[in-house]
């Protein structure tokens, strides 16, 4: 079976340090709907952290993030990294269905017999 990874309970952080550009952001993230633990990129410039996600499930995720940007990363690319650049399209994809979510509740699409649209 094919492990599909998804994100929820995206929330982005903003950096204390006044004009920082920096954002970062923490998302939980879940393999074939089972919560593997937290994901964090703090916005002040440190370390990716990855909280309560078991050694053996975070070796998975490292190895399934690897094949899927093997492409874009060299080999001395550190694996919190490789896993922020497999996390940021899931990302936006979250992004992506929130704003559909929110443009659907605000109006109602219909069609009337006989539009050709």
């Amino acid at each position: 079976m094919k492990d599909v990874y998804t994100i929820k309970n995206y929330r982005t952080l903003r950096s204390d340090y006044g004009d920082s550009r920096e954002d970062g952001y923490s998302v939980t993230i879940y393999r074939n709907e089972k919560r593997l633990g937290t994901y964090t990129l703090p916005a002040n410039g440190g370390i990716a952290i990855a909280r309560t996600i078991p050694t053996e499930e975070w070796k998975c995720l490292v190895k399934h993030a690897c094949t899927a940007v093997k492409e874009e990363a060299g080999n001395d690319i550190d694996a919190g990294l490789i896993v922020g650049m497999f996390i940021e399209p899931l990302i936006e994809e979250y992004e992506q269905v929130k704003q559909m979510r929110r443009w659907c509740k605000r109006s109602t699409l219909f069609t009337i017999k006989g539009d050709k649209e």
